[in-house]
């Protein structure tokens, strides 16, 4: 097991990170996976479902060293992660519960490439064209499950992520890193991801980005944060939620025209 940091910020920020981005290079294997599946099916004018491949073609459906390099990095280290977060004697949370399943997922698509290799490699063809018919609707449906499992986790880390409010790592990081790290999974970017963590919307979540730059001293940092808090559109959001809106985005106002303000000489 890897010697991961004792700090539980930074962990709930791996882990993060972790889901986030093999999340990213499991979509890319799997969008690769039904373009090729797409070009096979042109090629011989016929139904994918009545596809019969060559071993060699039906092996490159699928990128399996970019498969197994998922699992053995990003996937790897995000179970360890959620099992030591999510994870007691008592309990499982659904988030690790949806990740376990995710790393089996994997294992098992590349044991079954791997056993479909050796059975042609031994020439039994009989065993070969039996496990060939297993196969070409296992691909399909693992692949399928295993963007449902991401799916799910998604739902239950935004569930999760109000608790990890007060995080200024991870605030700050999703802040300067998410945009990257959200594209193509997450249509609203950081303000998305901070709509799920604060019940102030993302206006609260740039505000606290701000607030933890200022306090760190990084000043330009602050003024942009502050600046995206003050620029997110305001909504027609009335009650005890707009009065919260309201309030941040003055703070937010202050803060900002402190922090531009010229600095007092004696």
């Amino acid at each position: 097991m890897r010697t991961l940091t004792t700090d539980p910020e930074e962990r709930r920020w791996l882990l993060i990170r972790n889901f986030l981005s093999s999340w990213k290079r499991f979509l890319v294997i799997f969008e690769e996976y039904e373009r090729r599946v797409k070009g096979f099916s042109d090629r011989y004018k016929t139904q994918r479902s009545r596809l019969r491949l060559s071993p060699d073609d039906l092996a490159s459906l699928i990128d399996f060293r970019a498969l197994e390099d998922l699992r053995d990095r990003e996937v790897s280290l995000l179970r360890e992660i959620s099992h030591d977060l999510f994870r007691s004697p008592d309990a499982t949370d659904q988030f690790d519960h949806h990740v376990s399943i995710i790393y089996h997922e994997l294992s098992a698509l590349k044991e079954e490439h791997y056993t479909l290799r050796e059975e042609f490699v031994r020439e039994e063809r009989i065993e070969y064209d039996l496990l060939y018919r297993e196969v070409n609707q296992y691909y399909p449906k693992r692949l399928g499950h295993i963007r449902n499992l991401y799916q799910k986790a998604d739902r239950r880390l935004r569930v999760l992520l109000p608790g990890m409010a007060t995080d200024r790592v991870l605030v700050r990081s999703i802040y300067l890193f998410g945009a990257d790290l959200l594209a193509g999974i997450y249509p609203g970017g950081v303000s998305e991801f901070y709509a799920a963590m604060y019940p102030g919307g993302p206006s609260e979540g740039y505000a606290a980005a701000g607030d933890s730059f200022r306090e760190a001293g990084f000043r330009a940092e602050a003024e942009d944060a502050y600046g995206r808090c003050l620029a997110v559109p305001e909504e027609s959001a009335r009650g005890r939620a707009g009065r919260l809106v309201s309030r941040i985005r003055a703070e937010a106002a202050e803060r900002l025209a402190a922090l531009k303000a010229p600095a007092s000489t004696a």
